[in-house]
């Protein structure tokens, strides 16, 4: 290979690797309001299908920014993955770039369904410090915190640093999201999902 095509390989590959750094990995549940799905994260790319109003998505990764909202590249319900700017859809937990939080008054306005109800709070809540034993003897802290309209947990599992969740839509018990981290349960028992890392935890008496 000559030393000219070597180069443009070894480019090409950097390239690749600073976009693949510069991408931020959310799988993030959500739903659209209704537009154009695009090959790429802007107007100047082809339309390569659309969703519906209400349709559920997934934010799958965040990409550049436009009028004040990040372009995503979501995974519409036919499985199929493209890119769609944050001003048409909303998200089930906390998150930058996009245009409300799904069961929000806002998101009720322009979806036409009804806005999330206030969940019943974990017991010990709001205000509270909890400690969990999780398998293995592992510890679990969170500190329930009413913040606003938003009730939302501070969650430190073993080593992990701590992370802020919000409380979304439950049909049962409570729930916290935010991007790729949740955690749910009823009464003294909660289940974490950390980035794929699952575990389940007891308060402490």
């Amino acid at each position: 290979m000559s030393l000219f095509r070597s180069a443009i390989l070894v480019a090409a590959m950097l390239g690749l690797s600073a976009s693949s750094a510069l991408a931020e990995r959310l799988d993030l549940p959500g739903r659209s309001y209704g537009g154009k799905v695009r090959a790429g994260p802007g107007l100047n790319h082809s339309q390569i299908g659309s969703t519906r109003l209400n349709d559920r998505i997934i934010l799958l990764e965040r990409s550049v920014r436009m009028d004040g909202y990040d372009w995503f590249l979501i995974e519409m319900p036919n499985g199929r993955t493209g890119f769609q700017w944050g001003g048409l859809m909303c998200a089930d937990g906390e998150e930058t770039g996009i245009l409300t939080i799904c069961g929000s008054q806002q998101d009720a306005e322009l979806s036409g369904l009804r806005p999330r109800q206030q969940q019943p709070q974990p017991s010990g809540a709001p205000e509270s410090d909890v400690a969990y034993s999780c398998n293995e003897g592992i510890p679990l802290n969170v500190r329930y915190r009413n913040e606003g309209r938003d009730f939302v947990a501070y969650v430190s599992h073993d080593s992990y640093p701590e992370v802020r969740l919000v409380q979304i839509p439950s049909g049962s018990g409570v729930q916290f999201q935010s991007g790729r981290n949740w955690m749910g349960g009823k009464g003294g028992e909660v289940s974490i999902n950390f980035g794929g890392i699952e575990d389940t935890c007891y308060a402490l008496n």
